[in-house]
């Protein structure tokens, strides 16, 4: 199990690197920066590496717990993604758009490529 949390880890990190250099190039060509662009999907890659290390712990000891924390987990993760699209609309309502765009974009990547993983590691590791 620390070797999945360890792998999810390090491609999530290449995932990440690979939205911000994204971004990069998609900014400096079609918009200008904004402030918060490389917080805003660092904040995702953190929580979404964090809550999925809890989700591999609960799924390789009680499976049977896995789609209840898995629920609650997005759920908490949502509520916590909209509050953080709030404070920015809040204090900079100039690039909110674009942070939005972003944003969303990052989710997107994060949750698709959580799902993945997580369908993988049940496969490899059924109880």
């Amino acid at each position: 199990m620390e070797e999945s949390i360890k792998r999810f880890f390090f491609t999530s990190l290449g995932v990440f690197l690979l939205m911000v250099a994204g971004s990069s190039i998609l900014f400096s060509q079609l918009w200008t920066d904004f402030p918060g662009r490389i917080t805003g999907i660092a904040i995702i890659w953190i929580t979404t590496t964090v809550f999925h290390g809890r989700l591999l712990k609960v799924a390789g000891k009680n499976p049977g717990m896995f789609s209840r924390v898995f629920m609650v987990q997005t759920g908490i993760k949502l509520l916590f993604y909209s509050t953080c699209m709030i404070v920015y609309l809040l204090f900079f309502k100039t690039f909110a758009l674009r942070f939005a765009i972003l944003f969303m974009a990052a989710y997107l990547v994060f949750s698709v490529f959580e799902v993945v993983s997580i369908l993988s590691f049940i496969k490899k590791h059924p109880k």
